[in-house]
């Protein structure tokens, strides 16, 4: 009767673990995963807007460059008008 008892307990025992075992949760993402994963594709939002913006300051930088230049060739020019024109009064 005591193996009986014993084989019972055994029996038990490892449909206890069998059970508890179909029970356990499959590897879902708990908050903090979660979390990580909204604060990685934010980041990477961030980076394409950050670059895109950087880009377009790029883009004015060279036209007020290429402005300016312009600019300071047509003062160059009349500097350079004034000074033959001072030139030819002098004569």
């Amino acid at each position: 009767m005591q193996k009986h008892r014993w084989l019972v307990s055994i029996i038990f025992a490892c449909f206890a673990l069998a059970g508890l075992s179909a029970c356990e949760k499959k590897a879902e993402s708990g908050p903090a995963e979660t979390a990580g994963k909204e604060i990685d594709q934010a980041t990477a939002k961030t980076n394409d807007k950050l670059k895109q913006a950087g880009e377009k300051i790029s883009e004015g930088a060279n036209t007020l460059t290429k402005k300016v230049g312009e600019k300071m060739e047509q003062a160059g020019e009349k500097i350079q008008q004034a000074a033959d024109h001072d030139k030819d009064a002098d004569k």
